[in-house]
């Protein structure tokens, strides 16, 4: 069985903290896994979107 996953999320304009979140929180229940969970931001240009999205690096 895989114990590996790889999560990509292309995004713009689209705030996509609760999506990693909810992923993370899932993965995070599955015993032995080892994950990554990488968004691939293309340049948003909203303001609002670009701070909320930046808790995603913390």
């Amino acid at each position: 069985m895989k114990t590996q996953l790889s999560v990509l999320i292309p995004t713009y304009n689209y705030v996509c903290l609760p999506l990693v979140r909810e992923l993370h929180k899932q993965a995070m229940a599955i015993e032995g896994l080892q994950f990554e969970i990488v968004v691939a931001e293309d340049g948003s240009d909203e303001a609002e979107t670009i701070e909320r999205n930046a808790e995603i690096m913390a």
